[in-house]
């Protein structure tokens, strides 16, 4: 997320009073890398307890207790006491007289990951006596091994962090100017904000910032009043002490707070489940399951029988913006990676109930909001099958006489003793006398799903549909089509017919489209194997594909049954830079870590070395392995360590060493979508997207073969076109658009093999948008007033950071590439042609920054009377 921050949704549906839940409140895949020690993992879904600003230890001062909604047990070791005639704030200081007094506390949400996060408080030193630490969060076994502290030398400070007990990469960030003056409260501020950790003192960072790209938080030891030993305990007072974790409170020098820090107050979590599973290299791992209703002292997993499996620092805490886990393997492991999937409960949606078995049919109450679509059923105080009910069993006729097993490949059976032969309804679902379903005394968990059939109550509108479960029927062939009426993000199938597994699959880990449907990665909800891949399910802007005659999805005749969630986000965004990045620091050609950082997850990336002569890569997370390039009209190809899952940026897609720059775009209502399809050769063919607006530009490809990058651009409209390999002006043709423009929902498309092959080659289109203050597609006509000079008024108000420029009624013109990270200055700018692979020139002011946008300076691009189209981000 960014410094934007997101309002809480009431389970009811609205925020604020307009519009309803989005799909990324309720659910959320993310994919983490084990460390063998604690990890915070920040997925923005409200389960658990927390603060709205997410506090998580507040100390007053007034006394040594914890005033945040967390209430830590704290504890006071040596003469550690208030003091009451020297404070800031309130009625008392905590006060530290340095012969080895601290206040300590331990938990999990002192882990602070990889996430922003504010440490704050007025320090006041009496004597600025020798080395003295003032804090540290650490892990309680070894004094080097801590992830934050700060300790002053003299009167200058010093903070220092680390990743993981290993140390590297670590950092440290001093004051050198005697920023303390004895007898003085100051106000100290530990920030980071998208990847950057500063200092500052009475609100004015000490430096520029540390990079902390790769660092994890990862100790949960927090001690106030010392750092290393008792050797270097503190003597002074500390008021207001206060630990936000997820939020950069302040992001630049700021007027320090002229009252005491607000005590934030906790918000309920909704509850839900959390579902983890292991998925590289440990063909065992299994499936592990905790949930609110529970809680985090037991596990349940997928693939076995097991009933509540006791695991302590698996999952630690269920958060307000996601959940804390430990060091045990099956959730950490430090050679692994992990998926995880959060399901809030939320009506229409989700919801998790507990219940004891009678022995004889009885009722279970929930609060769906509605009917239940899917349920799944687990005995947790001794080892059964789970037992699903589906809708789409017995091919929907009377299901719920019908079962079968989540832990098993077995297909559908005939069952009364699951669900008493009685239908669930909107308030209750009903078992039978099954011991794995209702046995006398036995505990029972059940989650259930919704199905949203034009009675969603989800997005802006509050009536779009987020969640599906359904059936089809196998087909043996390719493009066997199914209809959700959204592009999903997660699915869940088996065929229940016949003996085959439950197969995942999800768009982080993933998921990408080509005519086969085969390359993609799946887990096994029944077995504890690692990832594999190959199966024919072909994701779609409006749902999916089953392709080939396999018997895990479509073979001829086969009833097979499915849970899937929409993609996200739904929400549109209002600041730039959770959609846009730009980085120039390629870190890896790996594939171990993102080469290049954002603050997001990243679905669409295009590349270029700069300083030398180099193609312009440009790969998506729909593409997978395979990428174009920008400046020929080649087929794609496929590059050696291309991998899309990483939450905040991508792999080096094009395996090539540094040094490089990438521009990086997040799919996004409003502001940019990226569509794949087969061509059909029919003239007139319409191709659904996302956007929710229609597209202001677009860049098609065929993938398959040597043909040219089609532009439409809104300026020009449905009956021309620009390449975007090329420098031609704008070309009338009929036979690319089809003479229309596109809509909010779909663009139309000719019989041009560039844009929709008859020979049912794969396409790829690139749709932008204008969103208010944070990007805008265009044009402006050259003026040429003599100073070369024209304002682009962009409706930014803090300039723009990408720009492309292109000229389109002469022939012979680039398409020109400005961006902040190389440059926009008043002066020379660098600049890169996107339809070239020369390297970047400098000696050239081509155009300077204006907070609305930019200014065109060069005459080149201002030619009087020309036209031009440009495309910009704030």
């Amino acid at each position: 997320m960014s410094t934007k921050k997101k309002l809480l949704q009431a389970a009811a549906g609205s925020a604020g009073g307009a519009g309803g839940l989005n799909v990324e409140d309720v659910f959320s895949t993310y994919l983490y890398e084990g460390n063998g020690a604690n990890n915070y993992i920040k997925n923005d879904i409200n389960i658990g307890n927390g603060a709205a600003e997410n506090t998580v230890l507040h100390l007053t001062g007034d006394t040594l207790s914890d005033s945040s909604p967390f209430n830590h047990t704290m504890t006071a070791v040596g003469n550690t006491s208030v003091n009451t005639s020297t404070k800031k704030y309130g009625t008392g200081s905590i006060y530290f007289d340095g012969t080895g007094d601290y206040l300590r506390a331990e938990d999990s949400r002192f882990v602070l990951g990889s996430y922003d996060f504010t440490i704050e408080f007025w320090l006041n030193l009496p004597d600025a006596s020798p080395t003295k630490g003032i804090f540290h969060i650490w892990d309680n076994t070894t004094l080097s091994n801590y992830s934050i502290a700060l300790y002053h030398i003299g009167n200058d400070l010093t903070l220092q962090f680390k990743n993981g007990v290993n140390g590297t990469p670590n950092g440290s960030i001093s004051s050198t100017t005697d920023v303390i003056t004895n007898n003085t409260w100051h106000h100290i501020a530990a920030v980071r904000h998208n990847n950057t950790i500063n200092l500052y003192v009475d609100g004015t960072a000490v430096s520029s910032g540390f990079d902390a790209t790769g660092i994890n938080l990862v100790m949960n030891y927090f001690e106030l009043g010392t750092h290393w030993d008792s050797n270097y305990t503190f003597t002074g007072y500390i008021d207001d002490f206060r630990i936000t974790r997820g939020t950069a409170r302040y992001t630049s020098n700021f007027t320090t707070p002229t009252s005491a820090l607000s005590l934030d107050t906790a918000t309920t979590g909704e509850g839900g489940l959390v579902w983890v599973k292991e998925r590289t290299s440990l063909s065992t791992g299994n499936h592990e399951l905790m949930d609110t209703e529970r809680g985090t002292s037991v596990v349940i997993f997928s693939d076995l029988t097991n009933g509540n499996f006791s695991k302590t620092n698996g999952l630690t805490s269920f958060n307000s913006n996601g959940f804390s886990i430990g060091s045990n393997g099956g959730w950490n492991n430090n050679t692994s990676d992990f998926a995880s999937w959060t399901f809030r409960k939320a009506p229409k949606f989700f919801d998790v109930v507990t219940y004891t078995g009678t022995g004889v049919a009885r009722t279970v109450s929930h609060n769906l909001g509605s009917v239940p679509a899917m349920i799944i059923v687990k005995r947790t105080d001794s080892a059964t099958s789970w037992n699903v009910y589906h809708r789409g069993l017995n091919g929907g006729t009377n299901p719920h006489q019908y079962g079968i097993n989540l832990n098993t490949t077995g297909a559908e059976f005939a069952s009364s003793g699951y669900w008493n032969n009685t239908a669930p309804t909107s308030t209750e679902f009903t078992v039978g006398t099954s011991g794995n379903a209702n046995a006398s005394g036995g505990s029972y968990v059940a989650y259930l799903f919704a199905h949203n059939d034009g009675d969603g109550t989800f997005g802006s509108t509050a009536d779009q549909d987020i969640i599906k479960c359904g059936s089809y029927t196998g087909t043996g062939s390719d493009s066997n089509t199914v209809d959700l009426g959204f592009e999903p993000q997660w699915i869940l199938w088996k065929s229940s017919t016949s003996a085959e597994e439950w197969h995942l699959v999800d768009n982080m880990r993933g998921w990408l489209t080509d005519d086969a449907g085969t390359d993609y990665r799946y887990l096994r909800a029944n077995a504890a194997n690692a990832e594999g891949g190959g199966f024919g399910i072909n994701i779609t802007s409006t749902g999916f594909e089953a392709n080939g005659s396999g018997a895990e999805s479509n073979a001829s005749g086969s009833t097979y049954i499915y849970i899937a969630i929409r993609r996200g986000p739904m929400a549109v965004p209002t600041d730039a830079t959770d959609v846009f990045a730009i980085d120039g620091e390629q870190t890896t050609t790996s594939g171990s870590g993102p080469a290049f950082i954002t603050n997001f997850v990243t679905d669409m990336l295009i590349e270029k070395q700069p300083s030398a002569t180099s193609s312009w890569p440009i790969g998506a997370r729909l593409q997978g392995n395979k990428y174009l390039v920008t400046d020929a009209a080649s087929a794609e190809t496929t590059g050696s360590s291309i991998t899309w899952d990483y939450m905040n940026g991508t792999s080096e897609p094009f395996n090539i060493s540094p040094p490089y720059q990438a521009w990086m775009w997040k799919r996004a209502p409003n502001f940019f979508d990226v569509v794949t399809y087969t061509g059909d050769g029919v003239a007139g063919r319409t191709v659904s997207h996302n956007l929710g607006v229609a597209p202001e530009m677009m860049w098609i490809k065929n993938r398959d073969g040597a043909r040219n990058w089609a532009v439409y651009h809104k300026e020009l409209g449905g009956t021309k076109l620009l390449y975007l390999n090329g420098t031609n002006a704008s070309i009338t043709e009929s036979n690319i658009f089809n003479n229309t423009d596109p809509t909010e929902s779909v663009f139309t498309l000719g019989s041009n093999r560039d844009v929709n092959s008859s020979i049912s080659e794969d396409h790829i289109a690139y749709l932008f948008a204008s969103l208010d203050g944070v990007s805008k597609v265009g044009s402006y006509t050259g003026n040429d007033n003599g100073s070369n000079s024209q304002v682009i008024d962009c409706g930014f108000s803090s300039g723009a950071r990408f720009v492309l420029i292109k000229l389109t009624s002469t022939s012979g013109y680039d398409w020109y590439v400005f961006d902040t990270e190389r440059g926009i200055v008043a002066g020379d700018d660098p600049y890169l042609l996107l339809n070239t692979t020369g390297a970047e020139q400098t000696v050239w002011d081509g155009i300077d920054p204006h907070s609305s946008g930019f200014e065109v300076r060069s005459s080149t691009l201002n030619v009087s009377g020309a036209t031009y189209i440009f495309y910009a981000v704030a």
